[in-house]
């Protein structure tokens, strides 16, 4: 079974701070947006990323799932070892 592990919402919001930042930067070095338009993006950039963080922050969490229990042994079957073998 896969163990899934808890959302690092930091991580996610600087993630995606940067991958806005950068698309941003690319758009405007290929000429697809001017830096008017870069000026603009680059809050609404910032804004998505902290909406994302408030929703993240915000959600309940959820209860965590007690660990399965570990089987107990019940077999007591005693095992005749050999001896060890003496030095001639």
């Amino acid at each position: 079974m896969v163990h899934r592990h808890a959302t690092d919402a930091l991580s996610l919001v600087f993630g995606i701070v940067f991958a806005g930042i950068t698309a941003i930067w690319l758009l405007n070095v290929t000429d697809v947006i001017d830096l008017q338009q870069a000026w603009l993006i680059g809050p609404a950039v910032l804004i998505a990323a902290g909406a994302v963080g408030l929703v993240l922050a915000l959600r309940p969490s959820r209860p965590q799932q007690p660990a399965a229990p570990t089987p107990e042994v019940t077999d007591t079957t005693e095992i005749d070892w050999p001896e060890e073998p003496t030095s001639p």
